[in-house]
């Protein structure tokens, strides 16, 4: 029987699943979604912004020997279960000339594209 109330808007329930994930049920309202999503996101800045600090402090300590206690034979860190790996990533640049024949490869159809899609969240830009 309806006694013209209006029905709250149900809360997203946060389901944790013994395996590490989780996934937000009852998220009906397409606004608060992208509520949830901007302040994780936000979140996730903030705790990035301090892992980014940490790993300075590590750095520094790893430099100036405070970690070797911690070491292998490989220079990898360990303790606890927790292993920290320093890790190199290489990059290359190329000339205009190889610039110019990828072009003209992708202009022949010689050349093959593989596309990754992904959402992108863009938040609102502060006020102050």
């Amino acid at each position: 029987m309806d006694c013209g109330r209006q029905l709250l808007p149900r809360p997203p329930v946060l389901i944790i699943s013994p395996f590490g994930g989780f996934s937000f049920l009852a998220m009906k309202n397409p606004e608060s979604l992208l509520g949830v999503i901007a302040s994780t996101k936000i979140e996730i800045a903030r705790h990035q912004e301090i892992l980014d600090r940490l790993m300075e402090d590590l750095a520094l300590m790893y430099t100036t020997g405070d970690l070797d206690d911690l070491k292998d034979d490989d220079g990898n860190l360990s303790a606890h279960g927790i292993k920290v790996s320093r890790c190199t990533r290489t990059s290359w640049q190329y000339s205009n000339a190889v610039k110019e024949l990828q072009q003209l490869e992708q202009f022949e159809g010689v050349a093959t594209k593989r596309e990754t899609e992904y959402w992108r969240v863009t938040l609102p830009k502060a006020e102050f």
